[in-house]
């Protein structure tokens, strides 16, 4: 599971170790478009996120055959694959 990002007042860890936020449910509803970007069956969630952790596995065991810099916390590994995938999904 990839570490997440902090937690700000409301926001919590829901299944998957997806990040969620809490929302009064009048602005749930008022943003509901945006918050909901699209609904999937938990059974193809479980695959993606099944996909995901191979991925990560492969990567840890490819940097850890080869390593390219100082050693690091398995959080700190987690947190830094998070932020690759972020700057890759956000270009």
């Amino acid at each position: 599971m990839r570490a997440a990002q902090p937690l700000a007042p409301g926001d919590r860890t829901g299944p998957y170790g997806v990040r969620m936020e809490t929302y009064p449910l009048a602005e749930a509803r008022d943003r509901l478009g945006q918050l909901v970007a699209a609904p999937i069956p938990t059974s193809e969630l479980e695959e993606l996120q099944r996909l995901r952790d191979a991925a990560d596995a492969a990567e840890a065991a490819a940097r850890e055959a080869a390593p390219t810099g100082p050693s690091m916390t398995h959080d700190d590994f987690m947190a830094r694959l998070e932020g690759e995938d972020l700057r890759a999904a956000a270009s």
